[in-house]
Parts: structure tokens; C-alpha cells; sequence
């Protein structure tokens, strides 16, 4: 139901209060501070409710008293006004309804603190420099009890001074003075406050009403004619004269909240008590004290588990950090290590290579030198060569070339197309000559493999035929897989130009 409560922009209403005949109070929290405070919401769809509700602003604002309800500000929301006052606390009539059903009567030094603290507030309405100002619905649903058990009078929706004739309004029969309950305009006045709150001391100290009659009629009869017989006998003298005063049916004689505060009955009784208020004020200070206390410890406990949790999460950061710091340490350790290694195998390659170069360097020089400069050993191998088989036409050629060879191995030269002249035999005019396409590396190799027997079938090719002059003659383009042909031709060929 509170969430159906239209409230003013930056507070939210957590309950209802009481809903009465002009607006509703809730109670409403302020979202900025979260302070709580009470709201009284009305409806304002005439200008009579307009005045209503600026004339109870108006005496709230007029009235600053400790013991009267403090208004914070008014909101007006189009045709709906709330008034933001503080949070009294529980209403009197709620701690009696309770007491009455734990069937205990509230204690007498808290039954005329609240006297002392509504008539106080009474008094200064009743003797404002601005005029006399009468409540006009003192009951216990108007008197709030705060956390320190003091009261606040609140509700001043009939709130008048005595000095405006006004009409009559809307009150609790049971409070009504006689005077009032027979006037023909019932106007409130500052002795029928009076009355009022003799009707609450009534019931605060024997714990029911004095008029409990549910017939109107019958009620208003008990008022009019109530005397010290209607007291209990269980009331002490004081007391009974200090009612008697207060619920005086004649409002030309009842007693005014300054006479009742400084009455020698009122006075007896609060000095007596003033020692347990001071009891119970020391008492509450030091549960509050505690209360603060507590709530101080518990804060700072909060506050260092708060602390305690950050300074593990920042210690977590920490390890995590160095657990990182290390993995990344471990991992540039083991690049480190992986480079230092590839760096090694690298360099071993690199000196592999390097000697191997160096060595085909040498063994390039080497063959340069033998095939340019045959060497004894060269002069040998061809020496040693074996006589091919053949005719002994063949045999004959093959052996004056195998004589010839050392001598006619004298030179390489590099032809075109990768072509070099391995073998030259000078005739007649000219020369013959054996060329073979191979790679520098490879050529020595090859032309002792021809010379030799066998000569492994690869792709080599070779080319043999008549020089004479500078002037080429036929020369014929063999390759490996035709060695045995190759081999038959070039000693035929040779043979006719040696002959």
C-alpha cells in the first residue's frame, strides 16, 4: 500500500502511519541521507483544504518547541501538498494499546513525564505573543513518544486561536470538554486542551478510560457530570485533586497548563520523580553510549575486515605479480636458453659450413691445379687406367691413348653452355678433342669415370670431334646412358685420325 502513496520527488515511503479524514501520513525516507521522517499527505481539491493545510503549516512553523513535532519542508506536487516533519516516534495510544494487552499499567514516572512534557507545550501555545492558540484534538493518537521517552504533541490540523469564531470540527467525542460538547460551534479553546489532557492522564494512570460508554448519548452525559466520584479509590490524594482540577466541569475554574505545571500537586509529584527522569535520562545515555559504542567497534571491525580484505587482494596482486614476474623469468630463462641452443647449432652450421666451403675451396684449387698442371699422381691414375676391351684395332688406339694421355692432359678450358675440353690429342694440323658438359666440381670426376670403367649413367654429356685449325669439325653428342656406344665411337674416330 505504501508503494500507491504519491510522495515527493527524492524520498521513498516505507509504511503508513494512520489515514484519517484530511491526508495520510506515511513514513518516508530520505534517499540522499536516509534519514527517516514522517509525511503527511493531503489532497488539496478546494480552497478550503488549501487553508486547512497552509494554516497547520502555519502553526507548526509558528510553534518551536522541543516537545512539539519540528516541520522540515512543504512539497506541492499539483494538487497534492505534503508536509516533511521529523519522526516522533511511536504514538501514545500504540505503547497504551500494548501495555493493555500485557495487562500492565505504564510506569508513573513515564506517565507524568509526558505530562510535563505536553503541558510545556501547551503552555506555550496557550501564551504565544502572537495570541492564544488552542490545539484542539489533544488525544493520545497526537502524542508521540520518542527513543529517549519523551513526548512531542503533533497533528495540528484543528489547531485555532481562541481570538477566530470558526466552526466545528472534527474531534474524538471522548476528549471533548463539556463546554465544548455543548457549544453550538464546539470551537476549540486552550481550557478544553486542558481538559484533554486530563482525559489521557486518566487513562495513562488506571489503564482505561474515564467515559467508556459506546452509546453518544450516554457519553456525553458522563461527561458533563463527571466528579471525584468517578475516580478510583486506588488514586492517591495528590493525584485525585490534580485530575479534579484538570477535568473540572466548569471552564471558568479548571486550571491552565502554566497554573497545572506550577501547582503545588504537580510540582510534589514531578520533584519526586525528577530523581528517577534523571535515573532514566543517565540510563538511557549510557545504553545510547553503549549503543554508540557498539556500533562504533562494529564499524571499525567492518572497517578492518574491509582493510583485512583489501590488503589480501592486494597481497593476491602481489603473489600473482611475482608468480608471474617468475613464469616470465622461467620462460625468457628457456628463450634464452632455446636461443643460446638454435645460437650454438648455428654456429656449429655456420663452422660446418665454413669448413666445408674452405674444403671444397681447397679441393676447387686442388682440381685447378691438378687439370691445369697435372701432378705425378694425375700422370699415374691416367697411367694406371685399364686398356678398354674391344678389337685390337681398339686395343691398339686405346693403348696409344692411354700412352698419349699424360701428355695431352694439360689443360681445361671453359667452353660455352658449361662445356669444357677435357682430353686433346694434336693431329696432323689440328687436334682432337673430348668435351664434356659438367659442373666445375663434378668434371674431374666425370673424366675419370670415362676413362675409367664404368661410367655411372647420369645426365653428363659429352662431345667429341676433329679440331683442325680453329676450325671445327664434326663433333658428336653423346651422354651416359650411351657410354658403351660413346666409348666404341670416340676410339673409332680416334684411331682413323691416328692412323
Amino acid at each position: 500500500m505504501a508503494d500507491l502513496i504519491k510522495v515527493p520527488e527524492g524520498y521513498s515511503c516505507v509504511r503508513i502511519i494512520n489515514s484519517g479524514g484530511f491526508g495520510t501520513v506515511g513514513e518516508l525516507i530520505e534517499k540522499s541521507s536516509t534519514t527517516h521522517y514522517a509525511g503527511k499527505i493531503v489532497q488539496c481539491l478546494t480552497e478550503k483544504d488549501i487553508e486547512r493545510f497552509d494554516r497547520e503549516v502555519g502553526r507548526l512553523r509558528r510553534f518551536n518547541h522541543a516537545r512539539i513535532i519540528k516541520l522540515k519542508e512543504v512539497v506541492t506536487m499539483d494538487n497534492t501538498k505534503v508536509m516533511v516533519m521529523e519522526l516522533g516516534g511511536k504514538s501514545l495510544a500504540e505503547i497504551v494499546k500494548d501495555l493493555t494487552e500485557r495487562k500492565v499499567l505504564m510506569a508513573r514516572e513515564d506517565v507524568y513525564r509526558v505530562m510535563e512534557d505536553i503541558a510545556s507545550a501547551l503552555e506555550l501555545m496557550h501564551s504565544h505573543a502572537d495570541g492564544k492558540t488552542a490545539h484542539g484534538d489533544v488525544k493520545m493518537e497526537n502524542i508521540l513518544i520518542d527513543a529517549d521517552g519523551h513526548a512531542k504533541l503533533c497533528d495540528f490540523g484543528a489547531a485555532e486561536s481562541e481570538s477566530v469564531t470558526s466552526t466545528r470540527s472534527s474531534i474524538t467525542l471522548m476528549y471533548v470538554s463539556p463546554e465544548r460538547m455543548a457549544s453550538e460551534t464546539g470551537k476549540a479553546t486552550c481550557s478544553a486542551d486542558v481538559w484533554s489532557l486530563g482525559v489521557v492522564l486518566f487513562w495513562l494512570l488506571f489503564g482505561e478510560p474515564p467515559f467508556k460508554s459506546e452509546n453518544p448519548i450516554k457519553m456525553m452525559k458522563d461527561i458533563a457530570s463527571f466528579e471525584a466520584t468517578n475516580i478510583p479509590n486506588s488514586c492517591g490524594e495528590k493525584e485525585r485533586a490534580l485530575l479534579m482540577r484538570m477535568m473540572d466541569t466548569s471552564a471558568e475554574s479548571r486550571i491552565t497548563c502554566r497554573q497545572l505545571r506550577l501547582s503545588k500537586s504537580f510540582r510534589c509529584i514531578v520533584n519526586t520523580l525528577e530523581g528517577m527522569w534523571k535515573l532514566k535520562d543517565e540510563e538511557q545515555a549510557r545504553r545510547e553510549a553503549a549503543q554508540k559504542e557498539k556500533a562504533k567497534m562494529k564499524n571499525e571491525k567492518r572497517k578492518a575486515e574491509r582493510e583485512k580484505k583489501t590488503a589480501e587482494a592486494k597481497l593476491r596482486k602481489v603473489e600473482e605479480a611475482n608468480e608471474q614476474a617468475q613464469r616470465d623469468k622461467e620462460k625468457m630463462a628457456d628463450e634464452v636458453k632455446k636461443t643460446n641452443e638454435e645460437r650454438r647449432v648455428a654456429n656449429e652450421l655456420k663452422e660446418k659450413c665454413l669448413r666445408e666451403m674452405k674444403e671444397m675451396a681447397e679441393k676447387m684449387e686442388r682440381m685447378r691445379v691438378m687439370m691445369r698442371t697435372p701432378t705425378n699422381e694425375v700422370k699415374q691414375q691416367l697411367a694406371d687406367l685399364p686398356i678398354w676391351v674391344g678389337t685390337e684395332s681398339i686395343q691398339t688406339l686405346d693403348r696409344t691413348a692411354h700412352k698419349l694421355a699424360p701428355t695431352c692432359l694439360t689443360q681445361i678450358v671453359d667452353l660455352e653452355d658449361g662445356w669444357r675440353t677435357a682430353f686433346t690429342f694434336p693431329i696432323d694440323e689440328g687436334e682432337w678433342e673430348l668435351r664434356i658438359r659438367a659442373s666445375e666440381n663434378d668434371f674431374v670426376d666425370v673424366l675419370l669415370g670415362f676413362l675409367r670403367h664404368p661410367l655411372p649413367e647420369d645426365a653428363t654429356q659429352f662431345m667429341c670431334g676433329y679440331w683442325s685449325n680453329g676450325i671445327g669439325g664434326d663433333f658428336d653428342l653423346w651422354d651416359g646412358r650411351m657410354l658403351k656406344d660413346a666409348k666404341s665411337s670416340i676410339v673409332d674416330d680416334l684411331g682413323t685420325r691416328l692412323k
